[in-house]
């Protein structure tokens, strides 16, 4: 997964590493690296910054979230550490911020979203669930709020994109379906006008 901070850098998460690349603005060379091994992560699968330039990564393996401070570089100490039961996450996936700064992930082991108020991390329970079978997510690797604050959701099995209406909670069902993408597709993403972009591993499809 791919991020952005307020300054343009670009944050990349290796799953199979442990670790999070950071690219300064036009650079294919990393600036620095966050070896998030030496935090005992062994499956690193999103990555997203916050308006205040934290960083915060999902980990598949430990069931967490895990924040760390503006521009970590090497190896850091960890801010806040969201984990346990109570958390909701189960294989934690894509995260995402909408433009309140509420974080999203999209939980492949339980099928579900779980929303996380802006500030209120530290809990460690979500804000709000998006769960149930009129939901119709199904091993959701991605989630992506656009500028309205609509909830995009990609499902892998099957292949579809999931859309639910601002501040949607529970079982609720999606306000459109974009169907037979196909599976095996990694994170999207969507732009201001509202085109939804998937990585597919080997480039990108739009709708």
């Amino acid at each position: 997964e791919l991020a952005f901070d307020s300054a343009g850098n670009l944050y990349a998460a290796n799953a199979d590493l442990g670790t999070i690349s950071i690219y300064p603005p036009g650079s294919n060379v990393p600036l620095r690296q966050f070896w998030s091994h030496s935090q005992n992560h062994c499956n690193v699968r999103g990555v997203a910054v916050n308006a205040a330039g934290n960083v915060f990564v999902s980990d598949a393996c430990t069931n967490a979230l895990f924040e760390f401070p503006l521009n970590p570089s090497g190896s850091t100490t960890v801010l806040l550490a969201l984990i346990g039961g109570g958390s909701g996450l189960s294989s934690p996936e894509q995260i995402a911020f909408d433009f309140a700064g509420n974080l999203y992930v999209a939980n492949q082991g339980n099928n579900t979203i779980t929303e996380y108020a802006n500030g209120q991390l530290s809990n460690g329970t979500p804000t709000s669930t998006i769960v149930g079978g009129s939901t119709n997510i199904s091993h959701p690797s991605g989630v992506a709020v656009d500028q309205a604050g609509y909830i995009y959701v990609l499902n892998n099995s099957p292949g579809s994109i999931t859309v639910y209406a601002p501040g949607a909670s529970g079982n609720v069902a999606p306000v459109r379906t974009i169907s037979n993408l196909g599976s095996n597709f990694g994170s999207l993403a969507v732009d201001p006008f509202q085109n939804v972009y998937v990585n597919t591993g080997g480039g990108f499809q739009v709708w």
